[in-house]
């Protein structure tokens, strides 16, 4: 369990639940609620509600609720509710709900509810709602809702609601309401609400509402709140909810606990980041950025940029931007953008983008993408996509494709793929897959999957995999499996393993992991892990560890980590630590860290800290 929900336990003379998380011989464990994770001979294993997650010779299975997932022959497939999705021939499907998604001839295509996802001559095709999302020339854009994002000029924009997102420079610029995020010298700062996140001296720092987050000479600390989570001598400790009122160091495995007349006379709230710095008299409020940075008398409300930058003078309100960049003398709302692009006077109501561009008399409603393409009169209303193509007269209306492909007379309304593909008088609701492919007469209804795979005649009911691999007559309902592995005659619901794996005769009941596995006879109730694992006999209650680790005869309920680790007897909730450790006699109760770290007889209630920092006599009534 965390040191501070020990702490906080100990301080408040409550009882607490023993949950501990633990790397033993480099495996994590968690045994919250009767829930171990670990990692077996290179397994992961999750047994919460007897659910085992596991790698098999390469193969990944769930088992809950008798679903299992898993690479068969570097496929992925998963089979709950009967439903397979695969890579099969590098192509990825999925069965759910007559819906499948697949690379074809190298294209991503997604067919639930007629909707197509695509890379089609490399661009990327989403017509869902008439929206398209495609890489034009190298670009990536999106128009649903009159909203655009490309990289332009080897930079990333997003144009909905004057919004730009934009590495400028190798920086990441993010304008929504005035909010920057960039990488400036290598440090990445957000200012929305005078918040700024970056890493100083190789440490990560976030100053929004006096929260640090930080590594310290390899420690990472957690400011918000007056919380710090540290790694001391390795050791993960959580100082959270105010709830420890005492300072305390570590000095050659030894606490030094606190009272009101020596070192100890720093209470929490002030020692947090002094105890860790070596800084003896600071109190938190003002020593937060100043221990860390060797200032001394400023306090944390007109330090946090300064002492960061070496400014002395400068509140925080002011020099946000200012002192991180060398500008002196302009406030915050002024400076934003000005003082990361050199531009002095102007505010940043007006400079967002001109200063950014080297524009300097245009406002910020009509410059956005003016100042980033070079034009100069049009408004955003008409020159979304005008500009940015070199289109002069046209508006958004109109042009949002045409524009884009150098179509001129079609609207948006028919010419959304036409324009696309060169197809001149076919609507949209046609020709969104015909003039794809380049097939003229037939309407999207038949020809979804027709017209891709070259299959005339056959309506979407019957074709949706018969064309795809190639089989004529079968419709969807037998052939789903059946026609991918080139079995004829077999039905999905008993196929859809057997097919797969090349048995013939049991349903899917019953093959699950038999013909996975090459078990003949044993249904899936029985032989999950048995099959899985060689053991023939035993069923899925009793031997679901058990089996993974030669132990025959104890149930789960008493062998989840006996068998694990070779101990015979111990039921569970008295050897999940015990047995981990060797330690044979002590209950969970009491030996949760003293079966850790070799400690054989305080409980866990006295000994949570000692036996981890090895001191030993020390019971709880000694701490203040």
């Amino acid at each position: 369990m965390p040191v501070s929900d020990v702490f906080h336990a100990l301080y408040l003379h409550t009882p607490t639940t023993p949950v501990q998380d633990n790397y033993i011989r480099g495996t994590l464990f968690i045994y919250q609620d009767h829930a171990s994770t670990e990692y077996i001979r290179g397994t992961l294993l999750i047994y919460p509600d007897h659910a085992s997650i596991r790698y098999i010779r390469g193969t990944l299975f769930t088992y809950h609720d008798h679903a299992s997932t898993g690479y068969i022959r570097g496929t992925l497939f998963t089979y709950p509710d009967h439903a397979s999705t695969g890579y099969i021939r590098g192509t990825l499907l999925t069965y759910h709900d007559h819906a499948s998604t697949g690379y074809i001839r190298g294209t991503l295509f997604t067919y639930p509810d007629h909707a197509s996802t695509g890379y089609i001559r490399g661009t990327l095709l989403i017509y869902q709602d008439h929206a398209s999302t495609g890489y034009i020339r190298g670009t990536l854009f999106t128009y649903p809702d009159h909203a655009s994002t490309g990289y332009i000029r080897g930079t990333l924009l997003i144009y909905p609601d004057h919004a730009s997102t934009g590495y400028i420079r190798g920086t990441l610029l993010i304008y929504h309401d005035h909010a920057s995020t960039g990488y400036i010298r290598g440090i990445l700062l957000i200012y929305p609400d005078r918040a700024s996140t970056g890493y100083i001296r190789g440490t990560l720092f976030t100053y929004p509402d006096h929260a640090s987050t930080g590594y310290i000479r390899g420690t990472q600390l957690i400011y918000h709140d007056h919380a710090s989570t540290e790694y001391i001598p390795g050791t993960q400790l959580i100082y959270t909810r105010h709830c420890i009122n005492f300072a305390w160091m570590f000095s050659r495995h030894s606490i030094f606990y606190r009272n009101h007349r020596n070192y100890l006379d720093h209470a929490y709230t002030e020692c947090s980041l002094d105890t860790l710095l070596g800084n003896t008299d600071n109190a938190y409020t003002e020593c937060s950025l100043d221990t860390l940075l060797g200032n001394t008398d400023n306090a944390y409300t007109e330090c946090s940029l300064d002492t960061l930058l070496g400014n002395t003078e400068n509140a925080y309100t002011e020099c946000s931007l200012d002192t991180l960049l060398g500008n002196t003398d302009n406030a915050y709302t002024e400076c934003s953008l000005d003082t990361l692009l050199g531009n002095t006077d102007n505010a940043c109501t007006e400079c967002s983008l001109d200063t950014l561009l080297g524009n300097t008399d245009k406002a910020y409603t009509e410059c956005s993408l003016h100042t980033l393409l070079g034009n100069t009169d049009n408004a955003y209303t008409e020159c979304s996509l005008d500009t940015l193509i070199g289109n002069t007269d046209n508006a958004y209306t109109e042009c949002s494709l045409d524009t884009l492909l150098g179509n001129t007379g079609n609207a948006y309304t028919e010419c959304s793929l036409d324009t696309l593909i060169g197809n001149t008088d076919n609507a949209y609701r046609e020709c969104s897959l015909d003039t794809l492919i380049g097939n003229t007469d037939n309407a999207y209804t038949e020809c979804f999957l027709d017209t891709l795979i070259g299959n005339t005649d056959n309506a979407y009911t019957e074709c949706s995999l018969d064309t795809l691999l190639g089989n004529t007559d079968n419709a969807y309902t037998e052939c789903s499996l059946d026609t991918l592995i080139g079995n004829t005659d077999n039905a999905y619901t008993e196929c859809s393993l057997e097919t797969l794996i090349g048995n013939t005769d049991n349903a899917y009941a019953e093959c699950s992991l038999d013909t996975l596995l090459g078990n003949t006879d044993n249904a899936y109730t029985e032989c999950s892990i048995d099959t899985l694992l060689g053991f023939p006999d035993h069923a899925y209650t009793e031997c679901s560890l058990d089996t993974l680790l030669g132990n025959t005869d104890n149930a789960y309920t008493e062998c989840s980590l006996n068998n694990l680790l070779s101990y015979l007897d111990h039921a569970y909730t008295e050897c999940s630590l015990d047995t981990l450790l060797d330690y044979t006699y002590h209950a969970y109760t009491e030996c949760s860290l003293d079966t850790l770290l070799g400690y054989p007889d305080h409980a866990y209630t006295e000994c949570s800290l000692e036996t981890l920092l090895g001191y030993t006599y020390h019971a709880i009534q000694n701490f203040p």
